[in-house]
């Protein structure tokens, strides 16, 4: 009747990343929409109001490399003994096989609704979701007295994200020669293991002097998955000129993760007669970085033992032991929150003679990366350093990362 959707898929993946025991995994998603703005007693006021629902299951093997369910060896070292002669070492096993490794599965439902009014000048979205995944694949370390090998498993629990999503467009302008149009997004999401039951994951390796097996991150029940499990810093012992922490010194869960909690999108797209213009930010919010390089590099005990270090420790001479321990803790650990400007275009297309050797030809600039509003005190509040113990994921923290670069381009586009 042009107001009622209906949609359903069902697929059936196979992949050799599994064994042969769990090869395949059956996956499906149905939906239904009704075009409320087609029903005779609904307002007017909208051009177009949708309501609509989906459920739906995919397969995951991206996390995990090839062969990773058989049981792999390796050659030892060898060795030439006093007679010169070479004796090739003996395998060894590396890592168990496990026949039963599955698909990770993500479960998704999401309930929306899309509207339009003022002659489709104001559109939008608003939306919630629930998105769990389930047997997720993570290498667990054999148990004693195994030596070494380890092996991958799925686990049982569930990695949930939650949240709403607000998508909004609006044309303030359009006329022949002018048009403005703006494009807001904002979302909010809530991130937490659940159902399970097994010894907590450490990750979130902290290089360092004196840090060595530090880390900064654990996954346990609860908790979202990136939480930074660290001692709770309090200041400098004015006596003793050590480090005062909460808990006795232990590392705990201090309410602090490396997920954001609130991601924000905003274009705006100008035109005027041949020339065209768009600006584009984007923003985290809510989100902790561990600054591993402050930890590492800029404390006073590097300064105390001949290295070099940023002027920002000078204030601690004569308050903070020049032997003081820095231990991972909430003093490294800061707010990531930035609004970026990621990108500005500006360009202009030219008005071409019959006779032109061309058929269209614009002229561009680009700049990518301008500038970042944040209270990170390192070089980018973006990081993406892979810090993972045992294959066990990391994320925020910033270990001699890369900033991302500021790009300035010109160039041109032609059609002949």
């Amino acid at each position: 009747a042009g107001k009622f959707y209906f949609s359903g898929t069902v697929r059936i993946d196979g992949s050799s990343r599994f064994g042969d025991n769990i090869r395949y995994g059956s996956f499906g998603a149905v939906g239904a929409a009704w075009e409320l703005s087609q029903e005779d007693w609904f307002p007017e006021f909208f051009d177009r109001f949708k309501l609509r629902a989906a459920y739906g299951v995919v397969g995951n093997q991206e996390g995990l490399g090839s062969n990773q369910f058989s049981q792999r060896e390796r050659f030892n070292t060898g060795n030439i003994d006093n007679g010169g002669t070479f004796i090739p070492g003996g395998t060894g096993i590396v890592a168990f096989d496990n026949p039963d490794l599955k698909w990770e599965e993500t479960t998704t439902t999401n309930i929306g609704v899309d509207f339009a009014f003022a002659d489709n000048r104001f559109s939008g979205s608003l939306e919630y979701y629930n998105r769990t995944t389930s047997d997720f694949i993570l290498q667990i370390n054999s148990a004693q007295p195994a030596v070494q090998p380890f092996f991958f498993q799925n686990i049982d629990g569930d990695i949930v994200n939650q949240g709403v999503e607000l998508s909004l467009n609006f044309i303030p302008v359009e006329t022949e020669d002018f048009s403005w149009d703006i494009n807001f997004n904002i979302g909010y999401n809530d991130n937490i293991v659940e159902n399970y039951d097994g010894p907590a994951l450490d990750t979130g390796q902290i290089n360092g002097p004196g840090l060595t097996g530090a880390f900064a991150q654990r996954i346990a029940n609860n908790q979202p998955i990136f939480s930074f499990f660290v001692r709770d810093f309090q200041g400098i012992d004015p006596v003793s000129g050590g480090n005062i922490f909460l808990n006795e010194g232990s590392q705990v869960f201090v309410g602090e993760s490396a997920l954001p909690d609130v991601t924000l999108g905003f274009t705006q797209n100008f035109r005027y007669k041949n020339w065209d213009a768009s600006i584009f930010f984007n923003g985290l919010f809510g989100q902790s970085v561990y600054n591993n390089n402050r930890n590492a590099f800029f404390t006073i005990g590097n300064l105390s033992q001949g290295r070099n270090v940023t002027a920002d420790v000078l204030p601690f001479i004569g308050v903070e032991n020049p032997f003081n321990p820095a231990e991972v803790s909430t003093r490294f650990l800061e707010d990531g929150s930035f609004l970026r400007l990621q990108n500005v275009t500006i360009g202009h297309n030219f008005n071409l003679s019959e006779n032109s050797i061309f058929s269209n030809l614009r002229l561009f600039a680009n700049a990518q990366n301008l500038f970042v509003i944040t209270d990170y005190s390192g070089q980018d509040p973006e990081v993406s350093v892979n810090r993972s113990i045992g294959n066990v994921p990391s994320l925020g923290i910033d270990l001699t990362a890369f900033p991302r670069p500021t790009t300035i381009s010109i160039g041109f586009n032609a059609s002949f």
